[in-house]
């Protein structure tokens, strides 16, 4: 009978996951197919904050076409496979996979070196923040200072502070040739993780080469802040976390829990993966009881919220200020609630000046 009760739980969760995923891809798939939205330009008297989003319709056909393309790509592509029959097919894949992922680090690299993007907004307070904490000024963490408003920035700010003692304080390029590296790591473990959920050969190669359309990942190669680093990490974690479903090796668990600390460390946003695999872990564990599932997803969980706690701690004490959490996050739904010119959600300082009306 409880058997009977955890079988129907499972497939009830499983079915809601499929059918709810369903329905917002699908969603979002006719929105792609009737629109696109892009940002105003200030050249043709757009104005950014007052009407930041425009939107223009779509030529259906071209995406029909897409698909169409597609679509015989990848019957012509899995009827060679099927014919295959010289050398170790499985190698062969995994050196193509391989190959992908360098070619995705050498696009971004190229990418970076066709001009000089000088780093803006956040990214240059961050660079400027972990350049004047290797000069042992903390004028950041002062009350009103950047890192006093955002203290989740520490974590990449450290990152930084180490990426400038070894290749020069300041050193943004530097920083921006390791994201280079770190998106070739995501193609190939985007790559891996295809690999565990499909043994279909044609799968695996389209699903490798699409890597290489990732344009908005491409184009992040300059960007000095904790994204893309974070993004590695997710990949990494998400990888040996299936692994460890699947055979209970406490080597992936190491790799999901230190794959974790670092998500979390890079961006504390990423804390919903977190919840993710929490909630994963607890279905798990309901089909097939197995504690070392609730273990994992607690330690992976519980571990990277006390590294945080550990870089704030450094920072207050190597600073002698005390950090009072900054910013509170409800600001930022709060922001994205105000009707005005703007569209709903939209970034208009409302935070700051906020925080600054009452004194901090």
């Amino acid at each position: 009978m409880r058997k009977a009760t955890e079988q129907k739980m499972e497939k009830f969760c499983v079915k809601f996951l499929k059918y709810s995923v369903g329905l917002i891809a699908l969603f979002l798939s006719i929105m792609s197919f009737l629109f696109t939205q892009r940002l105003g330009q200030e050249k043709l008297g757009e104005i950014l904050n007052g009407a930041p989003i425009y939107e223009m319709q779509d030529n259906v056909f071209l995406h029909i076409g897409g698909i169409v393309f597609v679509l015989v790509v990848f019957v012509i592509l899995d009827r060679l496979m099927k014919k295959w029959r010289w050398g170790n097919k499985e190698l062969s894949v995994k050196i193509f996979q391989g190959v992908i992922a360098f070619v995705a680090g050498g696009i971004a690299l190229a990418i970076l070196l066709g001009g000089e993007r000088t780093p803006i907004d956040d990214q240059i307070q961050v660079v400027g923040a972990a350049t004047l904490f290797n000069e042992d000024n903390y004028i950041n963490l002062t009350k009103g200072g950047y890192v006093n408003m955002y203290p989740h920035q520490l974590g990449y700010i450290l990152y930084l502070q180490l990426a400038f003692k070894l290749f020069g304080n300041g050193n943004y390029f530097a920083v921006r040739v390791i994201n280079c590296l770190f998106i070739g790591g995501i193609s190939y473990y985007i790559s891996k993780i295809i690999n565990v959920l499909t043994q279909n050969v044609s799968c695996r190669i389209i699903g490798s080469l699409s890597t290489l359309l990732l344009f908005p990942l491409l184009l992040m190669c300059s960007w000095v802040y904790g994204d893309v680093p974070c993004l590695f990490f997710s990949f990494v974690l998400i990888y040996h976390y299936i692994y460890f479903c699947k055979n209970q090796l406490w080597r992936d668990a190491v790799l999901v829990i230190l794959a974790a600390c670092l998500c979390l460390i890079f961006r504390k946003n990423s804390l919903i993966i977190l919840i993710a695999l929490a909630i994963v872990s607890i279905v798990q564990f309901i089909s097939n009881r197995k504690k070392s599932l609730l273990l994992c997803a607690g330690l992976a969980c519980a571990i990277p919220i006390l590294c945080i706690q550990l870089v704030d701690i450094h920072y207050q004490n190597i600073s002698g200020h005390t950090l009072d959490g900054g910013i509170p996050s409800i600001m930022w739904i709060a922001m994205g609630t105000i009707e005005g010119e703007s569209k709903p959600g939209w970034f208009n300082n409302f935070c700051v000046s906020t925080y600054y009306s009452t004194e901090c």
